[in-house]
């Protein structure tokens, strides 16, 4: 039975997955040690779990919290504490001074212990077939290693997890004169170390480096190279994605016959198509493949980090070709002759078809297939344009801005959309218009700009509404020497056509919907101001500030009585003696420009009139209540 350590096995439920004896003698408390799992604990300790030492009615420690059925614990002592750093004497005797018994015992319990400890520190091989054993030998008085796996140069290495020596089969041996080392073989006399056989390096947890094989040369002056040097027929760098999918986790890195191959392989190692060749000679690079890619990608977030991929030559040249494209279609190449930057359509013999595009050095660019047609312009377009917006959050929009502040012709910055030809148009389409409503064009064309309305289709003419003449001679814009420029509205509606801010033809003038052809109109009524219409009575009304830019102005007044309401005469607006001077009719205005009121008195009579042939007369009366005049200005 061991006498420093008990193993046991955690139970499901109290007290076996917290209660544990100590089966042995201690000095201090620090010095039981229990390991759960692998991970040793102390009283002092903190973590996932702590412990107390309970001495009554037996020694036992009480692990918190409680241990899950099938943890492993082991309950040890080590006299030298959990880091193996106390290692100062227990007990210190001065000259003269009286000897205890108990610093005896101290001293000399201390002392068994770490030899108890020592001898139950076992010593085996790593790899239980190797054989190998490291023993005492009483006899030679040394270690010595033994059994079937017992090889020449083996190396003693502490496992930690297991708390034991393992006696390790490497073969290490070491060249005193040359100071170099050999992991299974001879030493070589160049190379600082020497592997033979395999290396694996391997990682196993999930620390943030990997499993890293790092070549470092630290040296400021002399070689300062750090070099992985490959040296075999054929050397291959082989990568493997563990978590690749199928065929898709070998890649080979191959040197053969001049040239460096890129290389993938299936699962079973077969290769696949070569994706990208370099020759040693510096002549080229192939990129292959059945569908083969070549990416540059720069991830850093910093301005100087950037993907770039350089060609460099008196004419530098990049090929796109598909060999798969229709007779003469499949060959495009962009082409930096020094003036230009190309982008051009070639024939499969390698003959200019079409240019693309044209970015020149000095600015002037060209879009088709064409040359620069005026050098007053930046950029030249041959053939059509299309905007085409497929957001359909957003509108397509063509912007034309000019930051210059020059207003005089000519050079004037002005921000400018020129229509040059024999017809110049600009056509609108409603794509969501009523049938045949969705086309209007405004166009240039026999001296007129003409504002013109089609069908849908934009292949029938409606008519043209608006026609705005250049005249026959457009300098004189004052028209003093009588050139005129003619706007013509052809086809206005003779009627009100009753939509609102239309206009249309009243009688010759242009008027516009709903809009009266006066200044004021009063309509009908039979008062004015507060004063219902009687004999001599006198009012106002205040008139709007319209009628300000009009003044002076003509003022018309109707009457009609309550006995012909489609009758109408005209007062006058002067008053008259009637009846032999006994009584006057008509009524008296006047107009008050600052205040804009316009007075009314009325006479005794609304009006006085002879009737034909003489003798008799008419005489119109105010009929209180039911007399109603219409005051008109225009």
């Amino acid at each position: 039975m061991a006498n420093t350590y008990t193993d046991y096995i955690a139970t499901s439920g109290a007290p076996g997955n917290s209660d544990f004896a100590i089966n042995f003698d201690y000095l201090e408390d620090y010095h039981v040690i229990v390991n759960i799992d692998g991970t040793d604990y102390d009283v002092n300790s903190s973590g996932d779990f702590t412990f107390t030492i309970s001495t009554s009615p037996t020694k036992k420690v009480v692990v918190s919290p409680a241990l899950s059925a099938g943890q492993k614990v082991r309950v040890y002592r080590n006299t030298r504490g959990i880091n193996n750093d106390q290692v100062e004497a227990l007990v210190d005797f001065s000259d003269g001074s009286v000897i205890k018994a108990d610093e005896l015992d101290t001293t000399y319990l201390h002392n068994l212990y770490l030899a108890q400890e020592a001898s139950e520190d076992p010593i085996s091989t790593v790899n239980a077939e190797d054989g190998a054993i490291l023993t005492w030998s009483e006899d030679n008085g040394r270690w010595e290693v033994s059994g079937t796996g017992a090889v020449a140069n083996a190396v003693l290495a502490y496992n930690s997890s297991t708390k034991k020596w393992d006696v390790i089969p490497l073969n290490l041996q070491y060249d005193s004169g040359n100071d170099t080392f050999g992991f299974g073989g001879t030493p070589a006399t160049d190379y600082k170390h020497k592997f033979y056989g395999d290396l694996l390096i391997r990682h196993d947890d999930n620390a943030v480096n990997g499993a890293v094989l790092t070549i470092q040369n630290t040296s400021i002056s002399g070689n300062t190279n750090a070099v992985l040097t490959l040296a075999s027929q054929s050397p291959i760098l082989q990568f493997f994605d563990t978590n690749g999918s199928t065929d898709n986790k070998y890649f080979n890195v191959r040197l053969e016959n001049g040239e460096l191959k890129f290389i993938p392989l299936d699962d079973v190692g077969a290769e696949k198509d070569v994706a990208l060749k370099i020759a040693t000679n510096g002549d080229g690079v192939t990129v292959g493949g059945t569908n083969a890619s070549l990416e540059v990608i720069a991830d850093g977030a910093g301005a100087t980090d950037t993907a770039q991929v350089n060609i460099e030559g008196s004419i530098a040249v990049l090929r796109l070709y598909d060999t798969q494209a229709t007779a003469d279609k499949g060959m495009w190449q962009l082409v930096n002759n020094g003036d230009a930057l190309a982008l051009s359509l070639y024939t499969d013999a390698g003959s200019l078809s079409k240019k693309a595009i044209q970015l020149t050095a000095d600015g002037y660019n060209v879009y088709g297939d064409g040359d620069i047609e005026d050098a007053a312009y930046k950029h030249t377009f041959h053939g059509d344009v299309l905007m085409h917006d497929t957001d359909a959050g957003g509108a397509c929009v063509l912007k034309i801005l000019t930051e210059g502040t020059d207003t005089v012709l000519p050079g004037a910055d002005y921000a400018a959309v020129i229509l040059e030809g024999t017809s110049s148009t600009i056509v609108f389409k409603d794509t969501n218009a009523a049938t045949d409503k969705g086309e209007a064009h405004i166009g240039l064309d026999n001296d007129y700009l003409n504002f013109a309305v089609y069908n849908n289709a934009g292949t029938t003419l409606y008519g043209v509404p608006l026609q705005i003449g250049t005249g026959s001679n457009p300098a004189a814009a004052d028209n003093s020497s009588g050139e005129i420029h003619n706007v013509l509205l052809a086809n206005l509606p003779t009627s009100d056509p009753g939509v609102t801010n239309a206009i249309w033809n009243r009688n010759g003038t242009v008027a516009m919907s709903g809009s009266s052809r006066y200044i004021y109109d009063s309509g009908w009524v039979s008062s004015w101001g507060a004063n219902t219409l009687g004999p001599n009575e006198s009012g106002f009304v205040t008139l709007s500030s319209t009628v300000d830019g009009y003044f002076p102005f003509q003022v018309t007044v109707w009457w009609r009585s309550s006995s012909s309401s489609t009758v109408f005469e005209q007062l006058d607006s002067q008053p008259k003696l009637e009846n032999g001077a006994t009584m006057s009719s008509g009524l008296e205005l006047y107009y008050d420009s600052s205040t804009r009121k316009l007075y009314i008195d009325t006479q005794d009579l609304a009006l006085y009139a002879e009737v034909p042939g003489g003798g008799s007369t008419t005489n119109g009366a105010w009929d209180s209540g039911t007399n109603e005049i219409r005051v008109i200005i225009q």
